[in-house]
């Protein structure tokens, strides 16, 4: 009777130089840095050999399977590059959604146009664009944009017997005849239209001439004005540049005026515009 032949299966044979490397990372993967077995690490090439990599041990990294297959083709910094604009990415992501809860919160969920409930998924944060041109400003200018707008382009306002010659404000001092508001940006911008033979709007002389106390803001449906100069003069603008309303403040203190709801740019003694939401309910 024969008998049958038994077979035993041989341990592969492990290189030298990957034990080196386990030892020298810890058993850690490069990458995601979970521990594994010698024979459960891949040896990955920081630059592969089809884009110039060599053998040496010094373009050699220990890493998991799912860590080499989504670097690919990539070089070694390359990758963490990517992953370095994904965390960054993250972060800000975190950000955004940290700050819409706040708002949220704070307008119970409801929407400061129309009063519809909303949700942390279903809102959008307007962030204001305040305009100050002096003329007749362009129809296309935005006056606010969300995370999710696309680039915004500024358009050249008109004002008669005047040359425009460029914004100033959040782009800075140096007036820019084409201002680009990038997208996925955030927060409250301010605008003003520089002329060739008006300077700029407001004056800078006026802007400095503003008494320390004094302030503009809203609540509610309340605008509130606070100034240490009786007879100051409150003007009330549309965000496209529209006298609204205009105001003698008899005595000094706080006065309190309650426009119509909406979005306006309020100006003290021809200050700098403080940009103010009414909210009626």
């Amino acid at each position: 009777m024969d008998t049958p032949s038994v077979f035993s299966a041989q341990p592969q044979r492990i290189p030298e130089h990957k034990k080196i490397l386990y030892n020298k990372t810890g058993g850690c993967c490069k990458y995601c840095g979970t521990k594994l077995k010698l024979e459960e690490m891949v040896i990955t090439y920081k630059i592969p050999l089809s884009r110039g990599g060599t053998n040496e041990t010094k373009n050699l990294i220990l890493t998991c399977l799912p860590c080499n297959e989504h670097k690919g083709l990539m070089t070694h910094r390359e990758l963490r590059r990517k992953r370095k604009r994904l965390r960054e990415r993250h972060k800000k992501k975190n950000k955004n959604i940290a700050r819409k809860q706040k708002i949220l919160d704070k307008t119970n969920g409801l929407c400061a146009y129309c009063g519809t409930g909303l949700t942390l998924e279903s809102m959008t944060v307007d962030h204001i664009i305040s305009i100050s041109h002096g003329g007749e400003n362009d129809l296309d200018n935005p006056l606010s944009y969300t995370i999710e707008s696309e680039a915004l382009v500024l358009g050249a306002p008109e004002k008669l017997g005047d040359v425009f010659t460029g914004w100033t404000g959040s782009n800075g001092d140096k007036p820019q005849f084409a201002v680009t508001i990038p997208a996925r940006s955030t927060g409250e911008r301010l605008f003003y239209a520089n002329y060739l033979y008006s300077g700029r709007e407001p004056s800078v002389t006026a802007q400095s001439n503003e008494p320390e106390n004094d302030k503009i803001w809203a609540f509610e449906n309340e605008l509130h004005i606070r100034t240490a100069k009786p007879g100051s003069v409150v003007r009330i603008y549309t965000m496209d540049g529209v006298l609204q309303q205009q105001q003698i403040i008899i005595q000094a203190g706080e006065t309190i005026i309650k426009p119509a709801a909406g979005l306006y740019v309020v100006t003290l003694n021809n200050g700098v515009g403080a940009v103010c939401k009414i909210v009626n309910y």
